[in-house]
């Protein structure tokens, strides 16, 4: 560095540079410049002390933000709030509990889609007990010990008598669902291949065909939105979802011909049954229940 005795002028007072130079950023800033009599460090503009290879400008100058639903780790920089436990379909095609707080990945058809949704309250009280005293039976019984679609044997086989009747359970919630409402439930063909969900105070329901995993028709009026989605190992998550009252019931009833409602049972078949969920608004995911409301 020159030995002349020049101050140091204050970065926002020195003058006004009207040449460029072109510096590698890596030799010392001292040395001295080919056609330049001297090197002087205030003349220097501060912001382009950077060097690209190590600093932030390197780093960023071509950001990217890769999520991919199939590579959990990609979502670790996603912060997610949820109190409580909430459900989804994983890999295999079960439904199973995801932890407080953490990103729910769900796989339905197979594509891993991160499941963002809003709150919701099942009113169900026993989503998945179908012997309790809560669901009526109506010339049926309800048989334990299936396996369900989370993989535990909790599921139930609604079995019809041999009764010339409607063939069916229901359960009616005591909170208010106006003023719309959605009933869902996981239903898998064991010797009847109906079934019908019916909102019992508007009178409104549709079939829902468990060979072909499509849509049946409608029952009385015609319902807003309904849905038949297969979720793994044969069993199908079906909804419905119409405008209802403080005092809706969900009814799911079984049958051999579609729009059948009163036949002959032969006292042993019907359909395997699991997780039932009533709730305001349009269909979120399912929401287990045993005893009281739950809220996600």
């Amino acid at each position: 560095m020159s030995k002349k005795k020049d101050s140091l002028k204050p970065w926002l007072s020195r003058p006004t540079i009207n040449r460029s130079v072109t510096l590698p950023l890596t030799r010392p800033l001292t040395q001295r410049l080919s056609n330049l009599n001297e090197f002087h460090p205030n003349e220097l503009d501060p912001y382009l002390l950077f060097d690209a290879r190590d600093s932030m400008i390197g780093t960023l100058e071509n950001p990217t933000l890769d999520l991919d639903p199939s590579k959990p780790d990609t979502l670790n920089v996603i912060t997610a709030t949820r109190a409580g436990t909430a459900t989804f379909t994983d890999a295999n095609g079960l439904i199973a509990q995801a932890p407080a707080n953490t990103v729910r990945v769900d796989h339905v058809d197979g594509v891993p889609m991160i499941l963002c949704e809003p709150s919701a309250t099942n009113l169900v009280t026993y989503s998945e007990d179908f012997s309790h005293s809560s669901w009526t039976k109506t010339a049926a019984t309800m048989e334990g010990g299936h396996t369900a679609p989370d993989g535990t044997e909790t599921a139930y086989k609604l079995i019809e008598d041999n009764t010339n009747s409607v063939h069916r359970t229901f359960q009616t919630a005591t909170a208010s669902v106006s003023p719309s409402a959605s009933i869902s439930v996981f239903v898998k063909y064991s010797g009847r291949r109906y079934v019908l969900i019916r909102f019992a105070d508007q009178s409104v329901g549709r079939w829902y065909d468990l060979i072909s995993g499509t849509l049946g028709g409608t029952y009385l009026g015609t319902p807003n939105d309904s849905s038949i989605e297969l979720i793994g190992n044969d069993w199908y998550r079906i909804t419905l979802s119409h405008t209802s009252d403080a005092q809706a019931r969900c009814e799911f009833w079984v049958s051999d011909t579609e729009s059948v409602n009163s036949y002959t049972g032969d006292g042993t078949s019907g359909v395997y049954i699991w997780g039932a969920q009533l709730e305001a608004g349009s269909s979120t995911s399912y929401i287990p229940t045993a005893g009281c409301t739950v809220t996600r």
